[in-house]
């Protein structure tokens, strides 16, 4: 039995592969032979995946739990495991879905065979990536080259590295995963894939376009469309139509662009493909926006973010018991700056008083020369309290300055606070300090909650520190660093003009995506979204507040990761998470 034929018909022919492997187990040809009979199940799921056949996967999936029970072929057993995963996960079932694989996993973790450890590893990638914990699936998808390499087995070489390239782009790095992408293409030319040629284009094509090479995405992207609704690969096709409408939003042909997704779009809901309508109706509204048309790009953003946004959210009011602890410390240290205060001019009077009696001592000391011993004892006595008191006083000060100093610091991170900040700004704002404009960023990180409730929250704390850090280096002394409260972070600019904060912006953005706390139980990767409103001497600190405020929210709306300034919305379709937009 050729399994390289059917292994190539389930990519290039996904219908006529479950036909041959329908015939071949119908022949009872595979009857004595467990493994090449779930080797043919396995193709045969895979085309029904891209057909998304939601029968046929349920076929294949009966088939393999027979096989596993009949002959205890735990192999088996797991790829029925990571089929039901793969469906999970086009369902928009994520965190199901990574449930199964983990278990699927676990079956083969005593085998031998690298090709099948390469494949669970594989499959551990695909399902973190589906849970965006891109950190974990990074080192699984880098396994499952090195494996398949060391296997000898060039096409699932070049499948995981189109994985891994997938994992790179949403890390941002799009020249790693460009540079991964075209060498998979490399490798399934030489195989004679074709199919998986067209495969590597497409995906490339969303990269061209992301990087101005939007006519070069567009060609590929429309070969790819074709060449999948030819062969009936429908999730592939409508990803494909998805990349030729950003591809023609990017080059303003903005009408044919919305026909493309809005086509896309609903033939995802038609054949139930979950799992792409988020990124497909984000699209949607992107495009929608980029064509004037902001009642579509609205109505397509929340439905978006409905879907995506199915798991419960930590409340407004929430409160974390480290930021409670860090608001009593703050307050502490208030009253007892408060009572060193009243204690040092307490010390103030009474050594006013001392040096007085002193002075009266040694005039009184002039007119009594007979006792002048006794008066010169008592008058050294009295200099050396005095000294003692000047002292004292000098330490207090200075421990009163060392908490003044401490109730304008973030307990944790070692940065201003939110007092520190209102302090810094009013001082701005004041008419001799409007030497030019000045700017407030206001930075909060994404999905913090996660990392608290998957990792708990000394983890939560421990990258809170590493991103102040990051952000302390970056600003260099340029611009002074404030910890709001939980995972808010706000830079105070000087007269630093609008094109220099956005740059700032910018810069610190990329800076916090770079940060990475090792030390967790599992590696933590973190994009923050930014606000950035410019004070140039009207209105108030709370408009000051407000515009910047309002200007984060509009960058979570446009799906995080992005920075977006208060004055009006102008948003790149074809690079989201780089683009600098206002509002």
């Amino acid at each position: 039995m050729d399994l390289v034929k059917l292994r190539h018909l389930s990519d290039a022919q996904p219908s006529q592969a479950l036909a041959e492997g329908r015939q071949l187990l119908a022949a009872g040809k595979l009857s004595d032979d467990p493994a090449e009979a779930r080797e043919v199940l396995r193709w045969m799921g895979r085309a029904a995946l891209l057909l998304s056949d939601d029968a046929s996967i349920a076929e294949v999936v009966l088939r393999l739990d027979g096989l596993a029970q009949t002959h205890g072929d735990t192999v088996a057993k797991a790829y029925a495991g990571f089929l039901r995963a793969k469906r999970l996960d086009t369902q928009n079932r994520v965190r199901e879905a990574l449930a199964e694989a983990l278990a699927s996993a676990d079956l083969l973790q005593d085998q031998k065979d690298p090709k099948l450890l390469a494949l669970s590893d594989l499959n551990l990638c695909y399902a973190y990536e589906g849970v965006e914990e891109f950190t974990r699936a990074l080192p699984l998808c880098e396994r499952a080259v090195e494996r398949s390499r060391a296997a000898g087995d060039a096409y699932e070489e070049a499948f995981a590295s189109n994985l891994l390239a997938e994992v790179h782009l949403n890390q941002n790095d799009h020249a790693a995963a460009i540079a991964l992408l075209e060498s998979a293409r490399d490798r399934f030319r030489a195989l004679g894939e074709d199919s998986m040629v067209v495969s590597m284009n497409d995906n490339l094509a969303r990269l061209y376009i992301t990087q101005g090479r939007a006519a070069e995405g567009l060609e590929l992207a429309r070969k790819a469309y074709d060449f999948d609704r030819s062969t009936g690969r429908t999730s592939y096709a409508v990803l494909g139509r998805a990349n030729v409408a950003r591809a023609l939003s990017a080059l303003n042909k903005h009408e044919e662009a919305q026909t493309e997704i809005a086509a896309g779009v609903e033939e995802a809901r038609l054949t139930k493909m979950a799992s792409l309508l988020p990124d497909l109706l984000d699209t949607q509204s992107r495009i929608a926006e980029a064509a004037g048309d902001l009642k579509l790009a609205l109505k397509s953003l929340r439905e978006s973010n409905d879907l995506d946004q199915n798991a419960p959210k930590q409340a407004n009011g929430g409160t974390s018991i480290s930021e409670l602890e860090s608001r009593f410390a703050a307050r502490e240290k208030e009253l007892q700056i408060r009572e060193l205060e009243h204690a040092n001019q307490a010390k103030q009077f009474e050594l006013a008083a001392a040096n007085a009696g002193a002075i009266e001592h040694a005039r009184e000391m002039s007119r009594q020369k007979l006792i002048l011993t006794f008066a010169s004892v008592g008058l050294a006595a009295l200099v050396v309290i005095v000294g003692l008191l000047f002292k004292l006083l000098r330490v207090q000060k200075k421990y009163g300055a060392e908490l003044s100093v401490q109730a304008l610091r973030d307990p944790l991170t070692g940065v201003d606070n939110r007092r520190a900040l209102f302090t810094n700004m009013r001082a701005l704002m004041s008419p001799e300090a409007m030497a030019g404009e000045h700017a407030l960023l206001l930075i909060d990180l994404d999905h913090f909650k996660r990392i608290n409730d998957s990792h708990g929250h000394p983890a939560g704390d421990a990258v809170l520190v590493a991103v102040a850090t990051q952000l302390k280096q970056k600003l260099a002394g340029r611009c002074t660093l404030a910890r709001l409260g939980g995972e808010e972070f706000a830079v105070l600019c000087p007269a630093s003009g609008r094109i220099a904060a956005l740059a700032m912006a910018e810069e610190l953005r990329i800076a916090v995506s770079q940060v990475t706390v090792r030390d967790l139980p599992a590696p933590a990767q973190v994009t923050a979204s930014i606000g950035v409103a410019v004070f140039d001497g009207k209105g108030s600190l709370d408009d000051w507040m407000r515009a910047v405020d309002r200007a984060l929210y509009a960058a979570k709306a446009r799906g995080r990761n992005c920075v977006v300034e208060a004055a009006s919305v102008r948003v790149n379709v074809a690079e989201p998470a780089l683009a600098s937009t206002r509002i």
